[in-house]
């Protein structure tokens, strides 16, 4: 008994990362709570085990064959053409193994189409959308040589490959770089 728990522990898909990815960019732009598709909202767990205008349910916890969900993506129809690419095999696998493990979802976990980038919308990961952060200063050797905070990077660049700078410039090539005259 304690062997097959643990066996299932072990086969059980992280549903944050190998699922709501493929579902949130190739699913819920279509099948939303907004405006679901076919009736299809995949946005939550009890409107996708319920299914949509099809009366099969989308997804049927430890029974990928009877997943319409599986059946449809598999078939080619979806994500419709022009709606975005079909699954990868990687993808359609971690879905089939989710499903085979009893597909797991949060009770209070909503997806939303916009949590991730896809090739026709920026998401909340998208990089100007994200908290800036502020970056870890490298240690360089020669810090005499930092005038700005800009400089560190420049020079750890430099010394990692091991490059020198070039020398500095003088007055009059300053006076020549500057276009206001």
């Amino acid at each position: 008994m304690w062997i097959a728990a643990a066996a299932s522990a072990a086969d059980r898909v992280d549903f944050e990362r190998a699922v709501v990815p493929v579902l949130a960019r190739s699913c819920t732009g279509c099948h939303n709570a907004s405006d679901p598709a076919g009736g299809l909202d995949l946005t939550r767990r009890a409107t996708a085990l319920k299914g949509g205008e099809s009366q099969l349910p989308a997804i049927v916890p430890g029974q990928p064959s009877q997943s319409n969900l599986l059946e449809r993506v598999r078939g080619g129809e979806m994500p419709p053409e022009g709606k975005g690419p079909r699954l990868t095999a990687a993808e359609l696998a971690s879905l089939e193994a989710w499903i085979a493990s009893g597909a797991d979802w949060p009770a209070d976990r909503v997806l939303s189409p916009f949590e991730f980038t896809t090739a026709t919308r920026a998401g909340r990961d998208w990089w100007s959308l994200t908290k800036p952060v502020r970056p870890i200063v490298p240690s360089v050797r020669h810090s005499d040589r930092v005038r700005t905070p800009i400089d560190v990077f420049v020079l750890a660049k430099l010394e990692e490959r091991s490059l020198e700078p070039s020398a500095e410039a003088g007055r009059a090539t300053f006076i020549r770089r500057d276009p206001s005259g």
